[in-house]
Parts: structure tokens; sequence; C-alpha cells
């Protein structure tokens, strides 16, 4: 009958303990949400306090080229087309380390759009649009456009 007892007991235990689990699961899931949660916030205000003036200011600088990121890769145009080279980071280089801490789609998009401003900026060699590979080419003109999509996202609110 001692066995009997004990083997209660451990049963009871055992289902007490993955309550106890159960419970400690759920409060840890709903911390985690509301981390996430807050990060999605602090990338907003970021994005809002620093960078959308800035990404706003460097895509009008870009603005001369649109019609030229219409035309398919290779066009004649894209030889005679000059790179400007007056696009400014200086809220980025503040808050960069921040986005790179930050994991959410927003900061991921505007981590892609500075790394297209740094490219279109590009190297010596590279002062026409023709000088960028297809790949190059096409990254430029589809973070351009998502840039776009931020500008209007954060300036409508």
């Amino acid at each position: 009958m001692d066995w009997f007892a004990g083997l209660i007991g451990a049963i009871i235990g055992g289902v007490c303990s993955l309550q106890a689990t159960s419970m400690q699961l759920r409060k840890q899931d709903k911390d985690l949400k509301s981390l996430r949660v807050e990060e999605v916030n602090n990338a907003v205000a970021i994005i809002k306090s620093f960078l959308i003036h800035e990404i706003k200011l460097n895509l009008g600088d870009m603005k001369w080229l649109e019609p030229y990121f219409a035309l398919e890769y290779g066009s004649k145009e894209h030889k005679s087309i000059f790179n400007k080279r007056d696009l400014s980071f200086v809220e980025y280089e503040k808050v960069k380390y921040k986005l790179l801490e930050i994991n959410t789609i927003e900061m991921l998009e505007v981590i892609e759009i500075y790394a297209m401003f740094k490219m279109f900026l590009g190297h010596k060699n590279r002062e026409h649009l023709s000088d960028f590979s297809e790949a190059e080419f096409n990254y430029i003109v589809h973070r351009y456009k998502s840039g776009n999509d931020i500008v209007e996202k954060y300036f409508e609110e």
C-alpha cells in the first residue's frame, strides 16, 4: 500500500510541475510579446524622430533619376547619367548601431535603403548608371521605391 501512496504522490507532483512549467512558459511568452511590441515602437520612434527627414532629403536628391529607373537595365540613356554625390548620412551615423539592435522589418528596410544610398554614391569608377551590374541596378531601383513607401507611410501618420 505504501508503494501506491508513493505512486499517487509522484503523479500529483508531476501534474503540478507540468502546470507550473506551463504557467511560467505562458508568462515568458507574454513578456517576449510585450518586449517585441516595445521594440517595434522603438523602431518607429527612431525612424520618425531621426531618419525620416534625412531619407526624404536623400530621395529628393535622387528624384531626377526616376525616369531612368523606369527604363530597362542597360538602356543607352544609363550611359549618359552621372551620379549625384551629395547624399546625407549624418542622422543615420548617429543611430546605426541602435538600428542593428532592433530586429524589425522596418529597421531592415531602413538599413537597406541606406545601403542603397551608399551604393549609389559608389566608387570613383561608378559615375554612370550603366556602371552598375544588373543586380545592383535592380537593388537601387527597388530600395528607392521602398524608401518612398516609407516616407509616405511615416509622413501620413
